[in-house]
């Protein structure tokens, strides 16, 4: 038995994740090819590796443990994940919050920060106000 890499790892959260929180089929009229729990984790595969759409399902078709995780049985066309998105882009930021949450290691409390800003940026105005803050205290103080 090989060990799993990260990847494979990452691949089996997201899709245990997305299949506990995802109904498998969106409709019982869907053609029932690929699972919605699928597709997700697909998306999230395509934002861990950073590579297009055509790109993962290219890359894809090298990676057969993956295929396996996924249960997958065949290749879907890029365009498939492509249109998944679009549809199911509210239930996949659900699922990539919970995973990004569970990747983490904390006492239970979290943030969403969604400013774009690192923490360790601090604008030039930021300072400046900051400093005449404090300079008002301390006049204030004496």
């Amino acid at each position: 038995m090989q060990n799993s890499s990260q990847l494979l790892k990452f691949t089996e959260a997201c899709m245990h994740l997305a299949t506990q929180h995802v109904p498998p089929y969106a409709s019982k009229f869907s053609k029932h090819t690929f699972t919605q729990p699928q597709l997700i984790t697909l998306y999230c595969l395509k934002l861990k590796l950073g590579v297009t759409y055509r790109e993962l399902i290219d890359w894809l078709g090298e990676m057969p443990r993956i295929q396996q995780a996924l249960d997958l049985k065949r290749l879907p066309r890029f365009t498939t994940v492509q249109k998944a998105f679009r549809r199911l882009s509210p239930m996949i930021w659900r699922v990539l919050q919970r995973v990004s949450a569970n990747l983490l290691e904390g006492d239970g409390v979290a943030a969403l920060d969604a400013t774009g800003w690192e923490r360790s940026y601090a604008s030039r105005h930021y300072t400046q106000r900051g400093t005449l803050r404090s300079r008002r205290s301390r006049r204030r103080c004496s």
